[in-house]
């Protein structure tokens, strides 16, 4: 009985450790992808923008 209780205990540990493993938090992917789409719709509306004072759109 002390067994199943020192390995319930170790897989509880075993569970906790991917949060601190070498990926990311789910906070940091979800700006990153912010980040990526604000600086793609910022590119895209200049181009818009360069193209409509050119006369070509």
């Amino acid at each position: 009985m002390n067994r199943s209780l020192s390995h319930s205990r170790e897989a509880t540990d075993v569970a906790s450790c991917p949060s601190e493993g070498p990926w990311p938090q789910p906070g940091e992917v979800a700006t990153e992808i912010g980040l990526i789409l604000a600086v793609h719709l910022a590119f895209a509306f200049a181009v818009t923008v360069a193209l409509k004072i050119l006369g070509i759109a």
